[in-house]
């Protein structure tokens, strides 16, 4: 197990509880928004700042909003959305930011 895993197996449910308390930044955004494809359009930029320090690329954009669109109901989509924080937070470029 590398170091990644091993933080992935500590900090796990401390970050799916946080993704998924209705006061946290993600449910609070899904709240303002009237369903995942409008989440994306306003608040996908600003995780992207929050975790990573930039804004996506278009293709990154492309390959979220192609994901979301193939989910069939709005949980799903939400699913979808907390896969999108997962997959940011396990990229190297997170790890590696200073």
């Amino acid at each position: 197990m590398d170091l990644r895993e091993g933080l992935h197996w500590i900090n796990g449910p401390l970050i799916t509880t946080r993704l998924e308390h209705p006061q946290g930044w993600l449910q609070r955004s899904f709240a303002a928004t009237e369903n995942a494809e409008q989440w994306l359009t306003h608040f996908l930029d600003r995780w992207y700042v929050r975790s990573l320090g930039r804004v996506p690329s278009d293709a990154e954009r492309q390959i979220w909003s192609q994901s979301i669109a193939a989910c069939e109901s709005e949980p799903e989509r939400q699913q979808c959305l907390q896969d999108l924080v997962w997959a940011t937070l396990a990229m190297k470029e997170f790890r590696e930011r200073p």
